[in-house]
């Protein structure tokens, strides 16, 4: 059986104030008219036969994904962290949730908050991880580049592995601009936080690499009780594990990675920038949404909530009206946006 794996926990600070710790950007419309978790959900029915998949998210956002999910017709089981502590924590719980379900499952792991918009080549490319997985790898999607990043990690393909995979030769922190140039002529990849790899072989490489966690994941998921589609992780076990992204924990120390190319008009959605890049521009490049109107503007990304917006004679800005604060910036500063969260009040956050 294949398991879909759907990870909630993040909390999208870039693109603040849209997205805040309530009602993080995967449970917003950001692109289209569902949001962004409806369309991740909504993506599985092109993978062929599925199961329900499996939400990992904290108890604060449980109720927006059980509604949103329902809304198009998705009945997950939801499992809720007693604290975040990154995504190898995470998915661990999800994979012993998958062996409950069947001990021979491959979960494919999916970020909430992402935008594919070529959806056939991407159940295309599941199709061929799947196989890949059943052979004994642990599967990453390696996003081709379309322009030289600085925002992502990257991943270094090695040896050929089957028909279309390779042997994760590397992990590589967020380069600088010259450093991505010279990755992206050497056939690196983004990395994309998408994987797909048989549920138990997913834990035996965790207990080998990182067994403390193993062993208080288990503890979690088994002491937690038994409420039918909702799985609330024990804290006894859970709250004693250090956080540790899948990477780190595991994708870096196996002999088992493989990485498959993916190009598929993939997006993180990571700051406003990104999402000015994706929006409909008009003829003089502005990207607007909600009521707006614009004199001798150019480039310029707007979006109003609830009140009417103004903007006249400027160019190169993202400008971000909410009923309780507004947003101005050049789009070169929207990296920024995260550390200015940090100076704010809790209530904006």
């Amino acid at each position: 059986m294949i398991i879909p794996v759907i990870l909630s926990g993040g909390s999208g600070t870039r693109l603040w104030p849209l997205s805040r710790r309530a009602t993080p950007k995967q449970f917003r419309s950001l692109v289209g008219t569902q949001t962004m978790i409806q369309d991740t959900a909504a993506r599985l029915a092109t993978l062929g036969e599925v199961g329900e998949p499996l939400v990992v998210c904290g108890a604060r956002h449980a109720s927006k994904v059980q509604k949103q999910l329902a809304a198009i017709g998705v009945s997950p089981t939801i499992l809720i962290e007693p604290s975040a502590k990154n995504t190898a924590p995470a998915v661990a719980a999800a994979c012993l949730a998958a062996l409950d379900r069947d001990p021979e499952s491959v979960v494919v792991v999916l970020p909430s908050d992402h935008v594919i918009e070529d959806v056939d080549e991407f159940a295309r490319m599941v199709d061929l991880a799947v196989a890949t997985a059943r052979d004994g790898y642990l599967t990453t999607f390696g996003i081709v580049p379309t322009f030289p990043a600085t925002g992502y990690g990257y991943i270094r393909p090695g040896d050929s592995v089957g028909d279309a995979a390779s042997a994760i030769a590397a992990f590589v922190e967020k380069p600088d601009e010259k450093t991505a140039i010279d990755y992206v002529a050497s056939g690196y990849l983004w990395n994309a936080g998408i994987f797909v790899f048989r549920a138990a072989d997913f834990l035996d490489e965790l207990r080998t690499h990182a067994p403390d966690m193993h062993a208080s994941v288990v503890t979690a998921y088994q002491s937690a009780p038994d409420e039918g589609d909702t799985v609330h992780l024990a804290e006894s076990g859970w709250n004693t594990i250090d956080p540790l992204s899948i990477d780190y924990a595991v994708m870096e120390p196996t002999k088992r990675g493989a990485v498959l190319p993916l190009a598929c008009g993939w997006s993180d959605v990571g700051s406003w920038a990104t999402l000015y890049d994706l929006g409909t521009k008009d003829a003089l490049g502005n990207v607007i949404q909600g009521n707006v109107f614009l004199s001798g503007t150019e480039n310029t990304y707007v979006r109003s909530d609830s009140k009417p917006v103004v903007v006249v004679g400027v160019k190169d800005l993202i400008v971000v009206e909410m009923d309780d604060v507004v947003l101005v910036m050049h789009r070169r500063a929207a990296e920024d946006v995260k550390a200015i969260t940090e100076q704010l009040p809790d209530e904006l956050t």
